[in-house]
């Protein structure tokens, strides 16, 4: 059986101000400064209960049950429980997706007690004057070099402490498009983490392509081979790919390039007809980037959720 892949956006706010940020196909907020909230976010409570019933729907077997948002970290106690209650469901393939800022030690250990084991950290860049035009604060340099080190500090935490750690790097030109931005990366590879070079394809997102600094994406293949990288494998996104780089030490590291698909393009995904997006005001989307069945659901209606959750599965 195909797995069911579950993203469940549990904000939509962050700390950050990304202008590339996809906001997992949602309309994006106008408020830059951090991103503000364009919703009303579900009570804990809700969240909870509504997770309980999709897991319930779908089955927890071969489940991916993604967290994100916005900046999911930003809901501590939320999050805490989520992962409490998906564990106890007996859900293993539970990730969390975010910028890292705040995923301390003391925060990372409650994480962890509460049984999470992957965590995917995007950072674009390992240059902090690069890092602070890529998060939206080219206007506060001294900030986002304070940001990019605790982010580096936390990562370490996350990898120390036996976590299952990818590093997302979003293709950006005049950011991250040359070898010397992706180098400093290798010993990420190196130390057994995932490194993702990804490129987020806009068209047909809400509003877009009009973000103030929004930069086109590069193919990520031919950046990736014009880097010296070697295809040794596809990778399990559309289009995507796992490239082996030389380090000129008789060590070899791999980066994979993953390319994420528009909403256009997304019914050719190999995840089409097998995900859908929880939002975080409380609406089951299917697809990839929630194109398709966007009914909002209230959570006292179980039978309207289920009718909907199985017209993914069939």
């Amino acid at each position: 059986m195909d797995k069911i892949h579950i993203r469940h956006q549990i904000i939509n706010n962050c700390n950050y101000r990304c202008p590339i940020c996809s906001y997992e196909g949602e309309e994006i907020p106008e408020i830059m400064g951090g991103c503000g909230m364009n919703k009303t976010l579900l009570s804990d409570e809700n969240v909870i209960s509504l997770m309980e019933e999709v897991v319930n729907i779908v089955g927890s077997n071969n489940i991916s049950y993604a967290i994100t948002g916005g900046e999911p970290t930003l809901r501590k106690d939320l999050l805490i429980k989520m992962v409490k209650r998906l564990n106890d469901l007996d859900i293993e393939d539970i990730w969390l997706n975010t910028n890292g800022f705040l995923l301390n030690s003391e925060y990372l250990d409650e994480l962890k007690d509460a049984g999470l084991k992957h965590v995917k950290i995007t950072i674009s860049s390992m240059d902090f004057l690069k890092y602070a035009k890529a998060i939206g604060y080219q206007g506060n340099i001294s900030w986002a070099k304070k940001a990019l080190k605790k982010v580096l500090y936390n990562t370490d935490c996350c990898i120390e402490n036996g976590l299952k750690v990818d590093i997302n790097i979003p293709l950006q030109e005049r950011i991250n498009d040359s070898y010397e931005d992706l180098e400093p990366y290798f010993n990420f590879s190196k130390r057994g983490v995932l490194v993702k070079v990804l490129v987020l394809e806009p068209s047909g997102w809400k509003g877009f392509p009009k973000r103030e600094n929004y930069i086109p994406p590069i193919d990520v293949h031919d950046f990736l081979k014009s880097m010296g990288g070697k295809k040794i494998s596809d990778f399990d996104f559309s289009r995507g790919g796992l490239y082996e780089f030389d380090t000129g030490n008789n060590e070899k590291v791999t980066i994979a390039g993953i390319y994420f698909c528009s909403p256009a393009d997304a019914k050719n995904h190999p995840y089409a007809g097998r995900s859908f997006l929880v939002t975080s005001d409380g609406q089951i989307k299917k697809g990839m980037w929630g194109d398709e069945g966007k009914t909002k659901l209230k959570i006292e209606h179980t039978t309207v959720l289920e009718r909907q959750l199985r017209s993914i599965l069939n």
